[in-house]
């Protein structure tokens, strides 16, 4: 059984490599920085992205070379 809490690191490690990912937030507020950092900080996957009116969020992740489609 998978714990009832995970640290975000963790949470991150369960994303798979061509996964699609939608970012919640509205244009800069709510947006999930911590959630983007510890995606570029593990690198060595690649995602689909999804993102509402979130130009901050979704510039690091492509600036990172991270997003494969958006």
């Amino acid at each position: 059984m998978r714990p009832k809490f995970l640290t975000l690191s963790e949470a991150i490690e369960t994303v798979s490599d061509g996964a699609c990912l939608a970012l919640g937030g509205f244009d800069m507020v709510r947006a999930p920085i911590a959630l983007v950092c510890e995606l570029i900080r593990q690198a060595g996957r690649v995602f689909e992205l999804v993102s509402t009116p979130n130009p901050l969020a979704a510039d690091f992740l492509i600036g990172a070379g991270i997003v494969q489609k958006a």
